[in-house]
């Protein structure tokens, strides 16, 4: 009899110990998100294409003023390009071979001058207007030609997109 009561007293005083009210901590404010300058935060738009009398299909997928992921496809995935707002890399499966280095690196070899803005606004104004192509006029040391995207389907994501630019071991670097 005495340790059933001395058990229910050890049985209620744990129950009593674990309702009391938790400490109050001091929680910080969130701080906002950066505002964003795009009519979206993640952004998924597949589109086809013709470069030079090649036709190929491919996807785009932006997170605003952070990163643009594009992937083009013949048949077979050709290659990966990932541009953030200060670098690009891009990885020419076919070829295995990869670039890495700012657009400056990439001017003095090409002779082509884009940005991530500039590329980002082209997104974004096809995205806020509803246009179904994206022309990017090309004047580089070995491409001089108009390159219009047919877009195909262009939608926000309300959750992240991830597409991870994985290089294979033996992929040969290009040095600008």
């Amino acid at each position: 009899m005495k340790r059933t009561i001395i058990l229910c007293l050890i049985l209620a005083i744990t129950l009593l110990a674990g309702c009391r009210s938790p400490k109050q901590t001091p929680t910080k404010p969130t701080p906002p998100q950066p505002e964003c300058n795009c009519g979206y935060r993640w952004l998924e738009t597949t589109f086809s294409t013709t470069v030079s009398g090649v036709s190929v299909t491919g996807i785009i997928r932006t997170s605003c003023d952070s990163v643009i992921w594009v992937s083009v496809n013949k048949v077979i995935e050709m290659g990966r390009m990932k541009l953030t707002p200060d670098s690009a890399t891009v990885f020419v499966k076919i070829l295995n071979k990869a670039y890495r280095g700012t657009y400056n690196d990439l001017y003095r070899q090409t002779k082509y001058r884009t940005s991530f803005d500039e590329i980002q606004k082209k997104i974004d104004d096809a995205y806020r207007n509803n246009k179904k192509q994206i022309t990017f006029d090309i004047n580089a040391t070995q491409l001089k030609e108009t390159v219009v995207l047919d877009i195909r389907r262009m939608e926000p994501s309300p959750a992240p997109l991830h597409y991870p630019l994985k290089m294979p071991a033996n992929v040969k670097w290009i040095k600008l």
